[in-house]
């Protein structure tokens, strides 16, 4: 997985995840919130499942996404627009039946795989150029749609009638398979044969192909080296160069964060979406981790050693508040443990609590605004010390209407809803709060 957002979140108001925002097109009403979104000329389909366990079975198995992604396409597309879709083989009735939709949908399709795919995988790219528009299905709408509304099982159930499909488009669909195939074949034999044993110049000969490739598409597709501003997605992304915290620290103030304070603009704008299970990869730490395998053992240890640093008045938030618990009800625990011990007078000390998700470091974000210090120590404890009365009362304030947005999506009935984002990331991402929560995600997960 590639572990950068840059582009979603430098364009994210150009991005529609569906109700759910999990952007799954298996569910009928994700589907339903995008086609209304808006009409358009061009869509790209390039999704596909996990197939690791059974990848023989490939094409079967994202064979219903293919189905869903070509529905939703056929729904949004303006007459006379264009439709790009990824396949793999062309072997199964599902794919053979969704390519004579398509051939019957548009004026011209083509089967495709590019330069820059992977010739060992079965990859390819359908090109349909040319709807002929909505009144071509209008009438076959209702039959067309009904397995994605889970009206009709379509496990063994083929889109069309096999005589309703003419013999000519069926021999060139087979002429196709076979094509790719062979070519698929070649390039598995010869990685095979390199594998085995390795001719002398084999590996100069592939690089000079590689350099003689790139050279071409470089040049075939007028690639330009220096993209012009106005022509960016991304333009005033700038990198941070200079660390944000030490290297030497033990149990010392690390940053004393001055936070933007949100206000009833910017601070609570819930995003609500399908309940996470579980986390198993964040942006908010560099290091691998297993929640399951997160223990409590050494936090007695852990206050210990960091009583010094406290006031007369304090109170502790542990991880074993909402351990082996799904993450949903882990965040709406945690927020309340906060909501309920957040007082005028009392530092509040956070022990091996991960803030892996966008909700709970944004909550703490939130937290921190009625302290004067935000103090990191090691081994996954935060410190939050010397409280003000008013701005204590301003987050709690806040929390109550995070937990109004809890009351409400609790109402929820396609599926099990659970507050995402309560803050804009840019918020504490422009003050370096998230570099904060990282080197404390990191020292938690490091031991």
């Amino acid at each position: 997985m590639i572990a950068d957002d840059r582009l979603i979140r430098h364009t994210l108001t150009h991005w529609n995840f569906g109700a759910d925002l999990t952007g799954d097109l298996m569910k009928y009403y994700n589907h339903q919130v995008l086609v209304n979104d808006r009409s358009v000329m061009l869509v790209t389909a390039d999704g596909s499942v996990d197939c690791m366990k059974d990848p023989g079975e490939q094409e079967n198995n994202v064979h219903y996404l293919h189905y869903c992604e070509t529905v939703t396409a056929l729904k949004v597309l303006e007459k006379w627009g264009n439709f790009v879709l990824k396949i793999f083989t062309i072997f199964e009735h599902g794919t053979i039946c969704l390519l004579y939709l398509l051939n019957c949908c548009f004026a011209n399709v083509h089967i495709f795989k590019p330069c820059s795919s992977k010739s060992g995988n079965s990859e390819v790219y359908v090109i349909c150029i040319g709807y002929k528009g909505w009144e071509v299905l209008e009438m076959i709408w209702p039959s067309l749609i009904a397995p994605y509304q889970g009206f009709v099982k379509t496990d063994d159930t083929a889109m069309f009638p096999l005589e309703s499909i003419n013999f000519e488009f069926l021999q060139q669909i087979e002429d196709c398979s076979n094509f790719f195939k062979q070519l698929q074949c070649h390039t598995i034999n010869e990685n095979v044969r390199h594998f085995i044993g390795q001719v002398e110049n084999d590996d100069e000969e592939i690089n000079k192909i590689k350099i003689n490739v790139a050279e071409r598409f470089i040049k075939k597709y007028r690639m330009a080296f220096h993209i012009p501003k106005r022509h960016k997605l991304i333009t005033n992304y700038e990198k941070h160069k200079t660390p944000i915290i030490e290297e030497e620290w033990d149990f010392k103030l690390v940053n004393v964060i001055e936070l933007p304070i949100p206000n009833e603009d910017n601070a609570i704008k819930a995003k609500i979406g399908r309940a996470l299970i579980t986390v198993t990869n964040s942006k908010f730490c560099n290091v691998n981790f297993n929640l399951c395998k997160l223990n409590s053992t050494n936090d007695k240890n852990l206050l210990e050693e960091i009583l010094p640093l406290l006031s007369p008045h304090y109170r502790i938030i542990q991880r074993t508040l909402c351990e082996n618990k799904p993450q949903y009800v882990y965040q709406r625990t945690v927020f309340y443990n906060f909501m309920n011990n957040l007082e005028s007078s009392a530092d509040i000390v956070l022990i091996r609590i991960p803030l892996l998700t966008r909700f709970l470091v944004g909550l703490v974000y939130i937290l921190a605004q009625g302290f004067t210090t935000v103090t990191l120590c090691r081994k996954g404890v935060l410190i939050l010390q010397n409280p003000i009365k008013e701005r204590v009362h301003i987050v709690k304030t806040f929390f109550k209407a995070i937990e109004g947005v809890y009351h409400h999506i609790d109402n929820e009935t396609n599926f099990t809803a659970d507050i995402l984002e309560i803050i804009s990331s840019e918020l504490f991402e422009n003050g370096n709060f998230d570099k904060i929560i990282c080197r404390y995600n990191d020292e938690l997960f490091s031991e």
